[in-house]
């Protein structure tokens, strides 16, 4: 099976984060004093790019996959998809039409969401919010919207081959939040002190084998309701 066009656009995305990398080994580990301030550029600039490659990631895979689902043929009936699914769509087709402050837009709004839900129509980029966030959190929720209890649980298993070292049963939560927090003190206090160069390589050889199980476990399931 051929990859998503997501995971093609992210492994490209993190060559980017690479080559960053590869400059940053030029200089001295520790740095020298004339070296910090580039060295935290380097390191800085590949740490956000990280979470910023995951982060167009996580959307464009969930919008490209459930863009598969609602338009395969035989189409898979708006009562047959997942309760998640179903609600999430209900809710977010309503909400912005709820906010229109102009009070006759916002009549017109209503009618046009409701008559879309009664037509059982979905909006695949309703599901791809990351808030700017893709934190652990956000991306249970991302993930259980679309019916995917615990997308962490689900992927361990092929983690634990594919990383091949014994790890405490909350790491991929905990290494996500990691590498989330240390791009937040890069791009909130242009601080990067604290980013190893062995921590870069590790967050690359993370990502390359956690997103590919990602989309790994959501052909699955949009499969499985396809079959169902």
């Amino acid at each position: 099976m051929t990859s998503s066009e997501a995971l093609k656009q992210f492994e490209e995305s993190l060559q980017m984060a690479e080559a960053l990398i590869k400059i940053e080994e030029n200089f001295n580990d520790p740095p020298s004093y004339e070296e910090q301030k580039a060295v935290q550029g380097l390191r800085g600039g590949a740490a956000v790019l990280i979470v910023a490659s995951w982060e167009n990631y996580l959307g464009r895979l969930i919008e490209e996959e459930l863009t598969n689902l609602i338009t395969h043929s035989p189409k898979v009936p708006f009562k047959e998809l997942p309760l998640q699914i179903q609600t999430h769509s209900v809710i977010k087709t309503l909400e912005p039409a709820m906010k229109d402050a102009n009070k006759i837009n916002k009549l017109r709004d209503i009618e046009r969401a409701c008559q879309s839900v009664i037509d059982g129509k979905v909006d695949p980029a309703l599901f791809s919010d990351t808030r700017s966030n893709p934190s652990p959190k956000r991306i249970r929720e991302m993930f259980g919207n679309i019916g995917i209890d615990n997308i962490f649980v689900c992927i361990r298993g092929d983690f634990d081959i594919q990383w091949d070292k014994v790890e405490s049963s909350t790491f991929i939560n905990d290494k996500l939040g990691e590498i989330m927090e240390r791009r937040h003190v890069v791009a909130h206090k242009a601080d990067a002190l604290k980013i190893t160069r062995s921590d870069l390589n590790n967050y690359i050889k993370f990502m390359k084998i956690v997103a590919p199980l990602f989309e790994k476990q959501l052909r699955v399931h949009i499969s499985n309701i396809i079959m169902a």
